[in-house]
């Protein structure tokens, strides 16, 4: 484990990369916040970027597949009670991730870009540790209005005239959801801090060991106690405070604990601005994501309850097939986040253009697999031949997406380890309502293409979503000067940190504290 104070200013990034596989903490190492971006090192090459990238985004994209296992299992259990249940879920979880990415992975995107560029950049490594304390604020604040909306969903179901039934089981899902909702956000700022330091097999750990326990929850509190759809949710619930709970284990007795310091600090309530300036344009895209998503999906619901069930399928499937991707996303990040903060600008860019390539192989061979099994695939959920066909009969252009969306997320991680979250708000703005919308409406209802015109919309707009982030990464993107304000931000930071200086007994409490004999 790599240590912080004076041995970890002896580690330069060639170094760190060395012993890639040996060490989870392995993200680039710099104690040295002046170090000049004139400063001469030895270039990394193409094949150890492959292996970095490979290598931290595997256990990112095993996270991301382990939480879609829990959500499949959801989707299963469901579709076996009935259509309401499954129409009912397919609703409820454009309500969850509305409020989940315009929350927390909203400020997951902040926290990643000030946390990555940190802890390759500053002096004090603590400071990465005040960030996350400045997100769970943030959070816990956010929560309030967002009970208050969970709890009156139902209200909002009838206003808009969906089916009573379905309104009805939306809104049980949804509060007993919420405590699980908490905790989920909690666990994603938490594993935020951690992937910024390199560790990201923490995760995979964890949900490897939750999500059968997650199958027998569900199996007892719906088939053996009948709770139905409440049983559901509560299973996800206990699935998200023990996700987090462990977590924070693993962190304060294994690793991670170095950035956090000497516990909670007043500093957390002080400059929230800095973590709000990155949050507000990646909650704003969020808004327009979750906006167009759930056009799409109430328009689905509009074609009838067999549409609406193939819709519930086909986007968890586009969520499960994206698992790659989130992990090439935030695996990218912190790349190129670390390289800014270290001074690194050629290595930055340079990352960028080997994950590219990765990701043109990964999204071929997705559409290329979808392709294939399209006649076979949807019988794995549902019994009902009309929703089979259905799910079928859209594969050919959601197949194709699929390579798009890889590209979406790489360009969407190194923008976000720029801290450039406003152009995504923007590109959002752009591609979402001016293309994506338009082009649902017309080939699903003024062509009546149903959802396979939905899904050519949507499709639409993702690649005009890709091909203008990319061409912003291009042409606009000066990566020297990228790099000087990331050190000049963490600098800043550092000096409002320290100064005043605040008595110990004053200034620190909490429970997770710094392990002195693993730092010595």
């Amino acid at each position: 484990m790599v240590k912080t104070g004076e041995s970890s200013s002896q580690i330069t990034p060639r170094e760190s990369e060395d012993v890639i596989g040996a060490n989870e903490q392995s993200a680039l190492l710099s104690s040295d916040n002046s170090s000049s971006l004139t400063t001469k090192k030895d270039p990394i090459s193409h094949k150890e970027h492959v292996q970095w990238i490979m290598h931290k985004s595997i256990p990112i994209v095993a996270t991301s597949l382990l939480h879609q296992a829990v959500k499949w299992i959801v989707i299963i259990v469901a579709g076996h009670l009935g259509s309401t249940e499954l129409g009912a879920i397919a609703i409820a979880h454009v309500f969850e991730n509305m409020s989940t990415k315009l929350v927390s992975w909203s400020l997951r995107s902040a926290l990643g870009t000030l946390c990555s560029q940190a802890w390759t950049g500053a002096k004090d490594k603590s400071l990465v540790g005040i960030y996350l304390q400045r997100g769970y604020v943030l959070f816990g604040l956010m929560c309030i209005p967002i009970a208050i909306l969970w709890m009156g969903s139902g209200f909002i179901f009838q206003w808009l005239r969906q089916d009573p039934d379905v309104a009805y089981t939306t809104q049980i899902y949804l509060i007993f959801q919420f405590p699980g909702f908490v905790a989920h956000g909690c666990y994603v700022l938490l594993m935020a801090y951690l992937q910024a330091q390199g560790i990201m097999r923490a995760t995979a750990y964890i949900l490897t060991l939750l999500v059968p326990i997650n199958a027998l929850t569900c199996y007892i509190l719906v088939d053996l106690l009948e709770l139905g759809i409440a049983g559901i949710s509560l299973s996800l619930s206990i699935n998200y405070i023990l996700t987090f709970g462990l977590l924070v284990l693993y962190t304060a007795k294994i690793e991670g604990y170095e950035a956090w310091g000497n516990g909670w600090s007043k500093a957390c309530f002080q400059d929230l601005n800095s973590m709000m300036n990155l949050f507000w344009p990646c909650s704003i895209s969020a808004i327009w994501t979750i906006g167009a998503q759930a056009v799409l999906t109430f328009s689905v619901s509009y074609l009838g309850k067999n549409q609406l069930a193939a819709q519930a399928i086909l986007l968890r499937t586009s969520l499960t097939l994206f698992a790659l991707g989130r992990g090439f996303q935030n695996a990218l990040a912190n790349r190129v986040g670390n390289f800014l903060g270290d001074g690194s600008p050629k290595e930055a860019k340079r990352s960028f253009s080997v994950a590219s390539m990765l990701a043109f192989v990964f999204g071929i061979l997705s559409t290329f697999g979808l392709m294939a099994c399209r006649h076979y695939y949807p019988y794995l959920f549902t019994s009902d031949e009309e929703v089979a066909q259905a799910v079928s009969d859209v594969i050919p252009i959601f197949a194709l997406t699929q390579t798009v969306n890889m590209f979406r997320a790489l360009s969407t991680g190194v923008l976000q380890g720029l801290g450039r979250q406003k152009v995504t708000a923007t590109v959002s703005f752009i591609s979402y309502f001016i293309v994506y919308i338009p082009l649902c409406y017309v080939f699903a209802f003024t062509l009546d293409g149903g959802l396979f015109g939905l899904w050519t919309g949507q499709s639409i707009g993702y690649l005009v979503y890709t091909l203008m982030q990319v061409l912003y990464i291009l042409l606009k993107v000066n990566w020297s000067v990228e790099s000087q304000n990331a050190q000049k931000r963490i600098e800043a930071n550092q000096k409002k940190l320290n100064s005043p200086p605040a008595s110990e007994e004053d200034e620190h409490y909490g429970a997770i504290t710094k392990n002195t004999q693993h730092s010595q």
